[in-house]
């Protein structure tokens, strides 16, 4: 992020590091060769996370090189629609869904390396996979996400391995921080035994209020950022 001085002043403006730090993805092995992959977006401290996007000239898309696990009992197509009982049921709790911070009905997503707050996972398997901590936050407030014509099909029971927009997106009204001054914020929870690549744009909210789009194209809308960190792809 700091090497963003290196394209000089005049191409400084254009980027998106002052609002987006980056895209953490938190690898966690799940069960035959399966790998759930947490995708968060990385805030900088106070800003807020209004919406996950694409349009046309910026596609948003996740996709595998195989196929994404579904829970067949328990799953979801968001994140708040997992019921925190369900977590605790076989291979709910890697579920693929997307999110906009909260992993439960009870719960905000923060990296495991933050978590500093109970885990509710109790059974042998999760345990031994996820250790101590589980990367689930308690929260009194679980707001629902607005899907804009996403389709949720690949990640709501039916087998597939792309997710993809030029025209919709997904976000909470009001926006969304994350569950420590880290400020990570949870876009999505998607399990496969492939690999993952993902392009995502996001729209976030600076404190003085001034709203900032960011996608990993470069880009000479006055109105967008570029950010090359939200697109990438990640292996097991």
């Amino acid at each position: 992020m700091r090497s963003v001085f290196l394209f000089g002043i005049a191409f400084l403006a254009q980027l998106c590091v002052a609002q987006v730090e980056g895209v953490f993805v938190e690898r966690i092995p799940a069960h035959d060769g399966l790998t759930t992959y947490r995708v968060f977006i990385d805030l900088e401290k106070d800003h807020v996370l209004q919406t996950i996007y694409g349009d046309r000239k910026h596609t948003l898309t996740l996709s595998t090189s195989t196929t994404f696990y579904n829970d067949s009992v328990h799953g979801v197509a968001f994140g708040e629609q997992m019921k925190s009982s369900s977590l605790r049921e076989g291979l709910g709790w890697a579920d693929s869904f997307l999110a906009f911070g909260f992993a439960s009905d009870s719960h905000k997503a923060v990296p495991m390396h933050l978590d500093g707050d109970k885990n509710i996972l109790r059974s042998a398997r999760q345990q031994a996979v996820r250790g101590e901590r589980d990367g689930l936050m308690h929260a009194d407030r679980v707001p629902t996400t607005t899907n804009m014509s996403v389709a949720t099909g690949y990640v709501n029971g039916v087998k597939g391995s792309l997710i993809q927009t030029d025209n919709g997106g997904w976000g909470v009204l009001g926006g969304v921080k994350g569950s420590t001054p880290e400020n990570f914020v949870l876009v999505a929870q998607l399990t496969t035994d492939g690999t993952l690549d993902y392009a995502l744009n996001v729209q976030v909210r600076t404190p003085d209020g001034t709203v900032v789009r960011c996608t990993p194209d470069p880009t000479d809308n006055t109105e967008e950022r570029y950010q090359p960190a939200l697109r990438g792809t990640v292996t097991p």
